[in-house]
């Protein structure tokens, strides 16, 4: 576990990148998670993190032995800058397609963050070589939120949804009420690790 630092300098902010199970990887930083997934014909990449990070997390990659320009898909789980800024600059580097909620897409259009390639709706699957990923929408967070299960790993990646400190009071978060009423779905998963 991390002591939580008093950053003052965006690269303070820095983690040694570190595999968390066979082929998924943290490649993000203290202030915020990305996870890196190998689908053994491209990466996919969950969340990215705020523009100011994204080298931190581009240099992660490379220390774990990937090419960026391998990463075929960035998932985010929901439209907060600290998981969206740097978006469209991974996609320009990149070439790599988008996906979001479809119910967070209005907000990335209001704060000018990117537009997504692709609008994910609840149950959407999404294959890349060797992996399959089923995205499960979580509304409470913000109306579009996601969480993001990945079936043979038995892994649940779930941005900001499945955490104690969930954030509920940001004025787009639903009500406690329905957030839970969401999540009983989640927890009908056969899932063994949360992330």
């Amino acid at each position: 576990m991390y002591k939580r630092p008093n950053l003052k300098k965006t690269y303070e902010g820095k983690v040694k990148p570190f595999k968390i199970i066979d082929d998924v990887y943290f490649v993000g930083t203290f202030q915020e998670s990305a996870h890196l997934i190998d689908s053994g014909e491209g990466l996919i990449l969950l969340d990215v993190g705020d523009l100011p990070t994204l080298y931190l997390v581009v240099e992660s990659i490379w220390e774990l032995g990937f090419n960026p320009h391998d990463i075929k898909y960035i998932i985010n789980t929901h439209w907060h800058n600290d998981h969206t800024g740097s978006t469209e600059a991974m996609a320009d580097l990149t070439g790599a397609k988008t996906f979001i909620g479809a119910k967070d897409a209005p907000y990335l259009k209001d704060e000018g963050l990117f537009t997504p390639d692709i609008l994910l709706y609840d149950g959407d699957e999404i294959k890349l070589g060797n992996k399959v990923i089923k995205c499960m929408e979580t509304p409470g967070h913000t109306p579009g939120s996601a969480v993001v299960y990945v079936p043979e790993r038995k892994l649940l990646l779930s941005g900001d949804d499945w955490n104690p400190c969930t954030w509920l009071f940001f004025p787009q978060a639903l009500g406690l009420r329905e957030y839970r009423s969401n999540m009983r779905g989640i927890q009908q998963l056969p899932f063994e690790k949360v992330l």
